[in-house]
């Protein structure tokens, strides 16, 4: 890949014009890049897609955080047991 390293005086008017001229080009295909991205999040969307990270948590987790609640175990006892961080623990136990 060829990679110009000619120095672009901006003190000047033409090294301003190709600043620029550059400028607008850079911001032009970020803008092409963002609209590509959001069309495929809501074809995903519209074709029921989920999106995200997948949730490790499953029933077994669930139920194993709801015995441990009633037989008195800690919140971070029973995260340190099972894996889990605080925020699952509260999500399973406020359902």
């Amino acid at each position: 890949m060829f990679f110009s390293q000619q120095f672009i005086d901006t003190q000047t008017s033409s090294g301003r014009m190709i600043f620029g001229i550059f400028s607008s080009l850079a911001s032009f295909e970020r803008e092409v890049i963002r609209e590509g991205v959001m069309a495929g999040l809501d074809w995903a969307r519209k074709n029921g897609v989920k999106l995200g990270r997948p949730s490790t948590v499953n029933e077994g987790v669930k139920n194993a955080v709801l015995i441990l609640k009633d037989k008195g175990v800690g919140v971070r006892e029973t995260c340190q047991k099972l894996g889990i961080g605080y925020a699952t623990y509260y999500s399973v136990v406020n359902k």
